[in-house]
């Protein structure tokens, strides 16, 4: 096994001039003294992410922090959630949570993200969190909570799930949320100490993000028609057309040019959005929002 690179730290060994770096000569030997290689690998890619993040701008730090702890943590879903004041208490039977952001990936290069998609709060992992404690179900999800309302609408089946609770100054703002499929828990590498760490590493930064940033309106009453649309089911995840049954069978050359079509849908959609503010015509218009519809769909992403 390769030990992975560790910039990021030096390490002495018993006098100053026996401190190695990442490229010295023995570092690779002392450094796995001490870390285990997934452990190293992992706090190596979380130093990155952090530092990527500090200079991320609003409309991409959500992405961005998803993909990285997901490649992190080996998980196929990460979950920013918040609750809206006119729900029933997280755990009873009605009550809703808003997930500000929902990135999914099922390992084998099929991915989405989602914004603001809502979801039941009750006979799931996350009512538990209404005990203001973080956990974790290490497999059996399902059985575990046989009666999950959301597991039907998930592009992804869950196996197992690990969460935290979110605070500021001002008391609870949500949670934060990491789930793995049965492929990925065969697949996970990191002890669940480890994922914890990790998680509560970040807990503040994402915290934070949440506070600063628009969020989510906190009493329906003053929650305007065009927020409220934007807050859209769960049922959306199944509802996206994905390439997950054929990516397994997916060749290497024709992944790559798909992420340049990707981007391309990117340029195209800016472009649409630019065009809907020049408010045209009614039947342009139509056409417009049709465009814009469709590019979501293939983007697997919501406005």
């Amino acid at each position: 096994m390769i030990t992975p690179p560790r910039h990021s730290i030096c390490i002495s060994q018993s006098s100053p001039s026996l401190i190695k770096h990442q490229g010295d000569a023995g570092f690779t030997e002392v450094l796995r003294q001490h870390y285990a290689d997934a452990e190293a690998l992992a706090l190596e890619q979380l130093v990155q992410l952090k530092t990527r993040l500090r200079t991320t701008s609003e409309d991409d730090f959500w992405r961005v922090f998803c993909e990285g702890i997901s490649r992190i943590a080996g998980s196929q879903y990460v979950v920013i959630a918040q609750k809206l004041d006119d729900s029933p208490a997280v755990g009873e039977v009605g009550s809703c949570l808003t997930a500000l952001c929902w990135f999914w990936n099922d390992g084998h290069g099929v991915d989405g993200f989602a914004k603001k998609i809502s979801y039941h709060a009750y006979a799931c992992p996350c009512s538990e969190l209404r005990h203001g404690k973080a956990f974790l179900v290490p497999g059996g999800i399902n059985e575990l909570f046989p009666e999950n309302p959301n597991t039907p609408t998930l592009p992804i089946k869950m196996e197992a799930y690990f969460a935290v609770p979110l605070q500021d100054k001002t008391g609870e703002l949500g949670h934060f949320a990491l789930i793995w499929s049965s492929e990925g828990i065969k697949k996970k590498k990191l002890s669940w100490p480890f994922v914890e760490t990790l998680m509560r590493s970040v807990e503040d930064m994402v915290a934070r993000h949440i506070s600063a940033g628009p969020g989510i309106a906190k009493d329906a009453d003053v929650m305007d028609e065009q927020e409220a649309e934007q807050i859209v089911p769960i049922r959306v995840l199944s509802e996206l057309r994905s390439l997950a049954p054929y990516a397994k069978n997916l060749s290497h050359e024709l992944r790559t040019p798909m992420q340049g079509i990707i981007g391309m849908l990117d340029v195209m959609y800016s472009s649409v959005q630019e065009a809907a503010e020049l408010s045209p015509g009614e039947k342009m218009m139509n056409l417009i929002e049709e465009l814009k519809s469709s590019i979501e769909v293939i983007q697997g992403k919501f406005s």
